[in-house]
């Protein structure tokens, strides 16, 4: 492989990078418009949360490590580029670029059909259905997925990662890229925020899902993605009947969660699992700085706002990776330093509660901007104010996230 890393006036820290695809896109949207050489995939989308989250003042923290074949295009290294981001990209010359193509099947772009269908050719991957269908995804090339091997040291050295793996790439990954910083002399333990391949998602897999949590600092499916470890059914439940409505999804989804943590804790796990539901918001659970264990709306109440959910997550865990390095600098300045671990274990997760739930209201204010269009929310710099989608990041979490999202408490209710 033929390789460019970044530029030597990166910074001495990276906050955050994500292991994900950059994904060129094929859109098929439904007047018959097609939108070609569009940048997705969950490396493109939980870089841009990151960014978002960090500010342009601090854009060269966050990294974008991107696998590119010999046909990657100029122009999409031009947009990561104009985000001001540390960038690395290897070239593989005999390989094509990660490519896919996202039909979207109905011209009401929102959450309200949330689901999506998957589709390969290639061995890794199954075609999947998840709820109502009303956009589908499929690759056209075969993916190229980077690896710690393959990162720079200024990346290696990140402070969080976030990666979309199946849990047996989890278990092989995070060892090698610990065992790595530790080569390289890099002696703080990382945060890693991991997110499942929905797929694999499946009851057979619910063991294989426990053990590689025990690596990472954060667990994060979607609530599909959850219900799919469980069979779709409550887990050793004894309530009665369970209804189609909203209130019994929601208990449902408690109830897998609390058990999935439950068995993966242990009394040992110091990580935090997040499930993202969509339009009800996330529900988070940690032992962490005396337990959270609380519900936390999303900024988007009126379902009005939400264009197309499309990297909505990816941006959501970006975000909330790069927040748990910027809270954990919140508790170092403070004088209570955060908790290290042997270089072989993954970092806890901040053991405090209330900055843990500083982190999700960040990334869920980050997820807001994320699914008011059709790709990446607009940009625009005026005076050295940032503004996404004419918005500011600040405005939206100092007026809007106490409002909705309250503080934390000891309820786990959907409200």
């Amino acid at each position: 492989m033929d390789s460019a890393s970044a530029s030597a006036s990166a910074p001495d820290e990276i906050s955050f990078l994500s292991l994900g695809m950059l994904v060129l896109d094929e859109l098929h949207l439904p007047n018959g418009q097609v939108l070609r050489d569009d940048i997705g995939g969950s490396g493109a989308w939980s870089m841009l949360g990151a960014r978002i989250a960090m500010g342009h003042r601090d854009a060269q923290k966050v990294g974008s490590f991107i696998v590119a074949g010999h046909d990657f295009p100029e122009s999409a290294i031009q947009v990561v580029r104009g985000l001001g981001v540390t960038l690395g990209i290897i070239f593989d010359p005999t390989r094509e670029s990660t490519r896919g193509k996202l039909v979207y099947h109905d011209k009401a772009f929102n959450s309200r059909s949330s689901g999506a269908r998957y589709a390969s050719s290639f061995p890794l991957f199954i075609t999947v259905l998840t709820g109502h269908v009303d956009k589908t995804f499929e690759y056209l090339t075969e993916p190229l997925q980077p690896t710690p091997a393959q990162l720079p040291r200024n990346l290696l050295a990140a402070r969080a990662f976030h990666m979309l793996l199946p849990p047996e790439a989890v278990l092989a990954q995070v060892p090698e890229l610990l065992s790595r910083r530790q080569a390289a002399g890099i002696r703080e333990s990382p945060f890693i925020v991991w997110e499942p391949l929905p797929w694999k998602c499946t009851p057979e897999n619910l063991d294989a899902h426990k053990e590689a949590c025990k690596l990472v600092s954060v667990f994060s499916p979607n609530h599909l993605e959850l219900l799919g470890l469980f069979g779709s059914a409550k887990p050793n439940s004894t309530d009665g009947p369970n209804d189609d409505g909203a209130k019994s999804q929601q208990a449902v989804i408690k109830k897998c969660a609390s058990e999935l943590f439950d068995g993966v804790a242990d009394g040992a796990w110091q990580g935090m699992l997040v499930v993202r539901s969509a339009e009800m918001g996330c529900f988070a659970k940690s032992a962490a700085g005396g337990g959270l264990s609380n519900t936390f709306r999303p900024y988007h109440v009126d379902q009005k706002a939400v264009v197309d959910a499309t990297g909505a997550g990816n941006a959501f865990l970006g975000a909330l990776a790069a927040s748990l390095g910027i809270v954990a600098q919140k508790k170092d300045s403070s004088g209570q330093a955060t908790q290290q671990q042997d270089m072989m274990a993954a970092a806890p997760v901040v053991g405090d509660a209330v900055l843990l739930a500083e982190a999700i209201v960040r990334a869920s204010v980050v997820a807001s901007f994320a699914i008011e269009q059709i790709g990446f929310p607009n940009r625009t710099l005026v005076k050295g104010v940032e503004r996404w989608n004419g918005d500011t990041f600040v405005r939206r979490y100092e007026t809007k996230a106490d409002a909705i999202f309250g503080g934390v408490s000891d309820s786990c209710d959907f409200t």
